[in-house]
């Protein structure tokens, strides 16, 4: 019979295990969940975010600077939209 959770044991750093618990409430499996999807969500996104860098460079004459604005534009409104994170939304797309 296979499981359909895994347990963890950790140790974190006080320092951070104190903030986290001040600005977070104290840590269950609700929270630790919820950090662990959006962690994977961001590493995916950023997965994505990487191909599509990726598949521009290597066609740079399909987006003059002009549409690649507006890629951005759109891109951090769809995250925003689909994620909620207006914060996060203005990083997508600009790279420095």
């Amino acid at each position: 019979m296979s499981s359909t959770a895994t347990k963890l044991s950790v140790s974190v750093p006080t320092k951070l295990y104190e903030r986290a618990t001040r600005l977070l409430g104290k840590p269950d499996s609700a929270l630790i969940t919820r950090l662990l999807k959006d962690a994977v969500r961001a590493a995916e996104d950023a997965d994505i975010d990487a191909q599509y860098d990726r598949a521009i460079a290597a066609h740079p004459e399909y987006l003059s600077p002009e549409a690649q604005a507006k890629t951005s534009a759109m891109a951090r409104g769809a995250y925003a939209s689909a994620h909620g994170t207006p914060r996060l939304a203005q990083s997508v797309g600009q790279r420095d």
